[in-house]
């Protein structure tokens, strides 16, 4: 980071802080979420209203302060990186904006935030993004669940779970979680220990990636 200015290279140092959370994020769970190097990536991304890096931005400090249980803040921030997105014309910062926003925008009926982690799951997978497809797939599942629609829950975090799987992204076991967990509460329960064994053999890197629990 001593590296890069930070006024001669606003967007690029936003994108540094970014990653630089993040890594801290996965390697532990800090106390509090929101630090100031998610402050700085936004303040940074300002001047720049219709950049993507000012949309990845806004989503992970939505999805900070939503785990900080500041969730008006969150869903405010996540609709702020929706907007962005959306002018920025980027698929990938739009997948992640609508994932985050549907895991965050609780205030909104359930319909509503499937159909942004619908779209979200849409775009992903059409910029070949693992990492947002599962982050999409799982703000669907609990959108699905949280319309009483379980079994339909249940089955797409299997697919994925497969899909994933197949594709090589660490993060298939998080839709591993949700599946089991489905069918264990079905009585499926051959079915769930199958699926939990594939899973743990496949997660041999012990990596902890983005979760949204």
């Amino acid at each position: 980071m001593n590296l890069v200015d930070r006024e001669s290279n606003p967007l690029l140092t936003s994108s540094l802080l970014v990653a630089c959370w993040k890594a801290k994020y996965q390697r532990s769970m800090p106390g509090k979420m929101v630090g100031d190097e998610l402050v700085e990536a936004v303040r940074l991304t300002g001047q720049f209203p219709d950049s993507p890096e000012r949309a990845l931005a806004l989503q992970e400090l939505a999805f900070a302060e939503h785990t900080d249980g500041s969730f008006a803040r969150a869903a405010t921030h996540s609709a702020h990186a929706v907007l962005a997105a959306q002018r920025s014309a980027s698929e990938l910062a739009l997948a992640a904006a609508l994932s985050t926003r549907a895991l965050v925008h609780w205030s909104e009926p359930a319909l509503n935030r499937l159909a942004d982690a619908q779209e979200a799951e849409r775009l992903a997978r059409s910029c070949g993004s693992t990492d947002w497809l599962a982050s999409a797939a799982i703000a669907k599942v609990r959108c699905l669940l949280s319309l009483g629609r379980n079994a339909e829950a249940t089955a797409a975090a299997r697919a994925m779970f497969e899909e994933l799987l197949a594709a090589g992204s660490e993060r298939a076991y998080q839709l591993a979680t949700l599946a089991a967990d489905g069918l264990l509460w079905n009585g499926h329960w051959s079915e769930c220990r199958d699926l939990l064994r594939t899973a743990l053999a496949a997660r041999c890197g012990g990596s902890q990636e983005r979760r949204f629990d």
